[in-house]
């Protein structure tokens, strides 16, 4: 058996939190010793009822690209050297002192990409002596070989690094040049046990809403951030009440997080504040989307949204920007309608279709969508193989 320590610095609670704490629970049922380092203090609550597994408070006040190798050897030093994980919520998170800290104190280091890169600074030049003669634009020059060399270099140090989705993993192999060996995809999975259909869940949900059982819901769940896109969703619910006056249709937005107060300000002033409820953050989402019909994800850039997973397992028709690892769920129209990234017009008009649809073609929809999840995405067998590649590394080493 192994000794795995998990490197986190979590201050908010969304996928990858919940990713974590599913791939520790598989591991220490394995009978690996876990344990996990909780530089964000989030996880105490949610894996010290599980055996084998050891949570240790070590406070990381700065983001972790401003760790210092002096601070990463404090937070690193004493624990179990056989396997260091760090699962990284985006593409840039941590530095080159965490990377080294791990290589020195364990035989095993392995990273999870949870984010598809950012893409390159946009090119932009100056003009010299009153326009006459154009800039080179030697800042974009420099920025982009930083940034390349940051990311070349530094993914040199994991031996292995697993990704969420596909799209990841080609940014490595072909931005980068990782070879196929050391870069793997292993696509999230949810438990559709607990993730399914619910007319009694559906029915608690939209009391708590006051919301009408049978009106048409929209529904979003996520951290209420830039990134996710919500005003996308705002916006797009705007102009669907405007096509179809008098529909009795509701926008559900659940989660917590920066963009709370712009959201809600957006609501009233598009007027919609009366057809939108923001639920707030929720430790059963299980309980809550059945309560959606079409579950939106207007997001900006996503790996493999759990949040998608778990509405489709519930029976959710969903719409969604074609970011990230989203094309690998949704992959024809059966199952989802798939919107051109940043195409909000196409965002507004999908939603249009759903609320022209009749409640029996919703649920068809719906159906297909959870069968889809059950035969592709299995969280199960999804997390044993991320367990499998984690250890399979170690032995490499032995």
């Amino acid at each position: 058996m192994s000794a795995i320590t998990i490197l986190t610095a979590a201050r908010s609670w969304g996928g990858m939190e919940v990713h974590t704490t599913r791939l520790v629970e598989i591991l220490a049922g394995m009978g690996h010793e876990v344990t996990l380092v909780d530089g964000g203090g989030l996880y105490r609550s949610h894996c010290t009822r599980t055996s084998n597994v050891t949570v240790v408070n070590r406070p990381i006040v700065q983001s972790l690209p401003l760790v210092t190798f002096t601070e990463a050897i404090k937070i690193l030093s004493g624990q179990p050297g056989d396997i260091c994980l760090f699962p990284k919520g985006c593409f840039e998170q941590g530095n080159w002192s965490i990377d080294l800290a791990a290589r020195l104190f364990f035989r095993t280091y392995v990273i999870i990409e949870h984010l598809a890169s950012g893409p390159f600074p946009e090119r932009t030049t100056r003009k010299h002596l009153g326009g006459v003669i154009p800039g080179i634009g030697l800042w974009w020059y420099r920025r982009r070989l930083e940034l390349y060399l940051n990311r070349f270099f530094r993914f040199r140090l994991p031996d292995r690094i697993i990704c969420v989705s596909s799209i990841i993993q080609k940014q490595l192999t072909q931005n980068f040049g990782f070879s196929a060996d050391k870069v793997v995809t292993v696509h999230n999975g949810i438990d559709s046990l607990r993730f399914a259909p619910s007319p009694a869940f559906r029915e608690k949900a939209r009391k708590s809403w006051d919301v009408p059982s049978q009106s048409l819901v929209f529904g979003c769940l996520g951290r209420l951030h830039e990134i996710k896109g919500f005003d996308t969703a705002l916006k797009s619910f705007h102009a669907t009440r405007k096509a179809n006056p008098g529909s009795d249709i509701w926008l559900v937005i659940a989660g917590e997080g920066p963009e709370r107060e712009t959201l809600a300000q957006m609501a009233a002033d598009l007027n919609i504040v009366d057809r939108v409820r923001f639920a707030g953050f929720t430790s059963t989402p299980w309980e809550l989307y059945p309560g959606f019909d079409v579950f939106l994800m207007p997001s900006r850039n996503e790996g493999m949204p759990l949040a998608l997973l778990e509405a489709m397992s519930c029976g959710c028709l969903p719409i969604a920007m074609d970011v990230g690892g989203i094309p690998e769920v949704i992959q024809e129209e059966a199952v989802g309608l798939l919107i051109p990234n940043g195409n909000t017009r196409s965002f507004a008009e999908a939603m249009c279709r759903c609320a022209e649809m009749s409640p029996e073609l919703l649920q068809h929809r719906g159906e297909k969508a959870r069968a889809h999840i059950l035969g592709n995405f299995n969280g199960e067998q999804k997390y044993r193989e991320a367990a499998e590649a984690i250890l399979s590394t170690d032995t490499h080493h032995d």
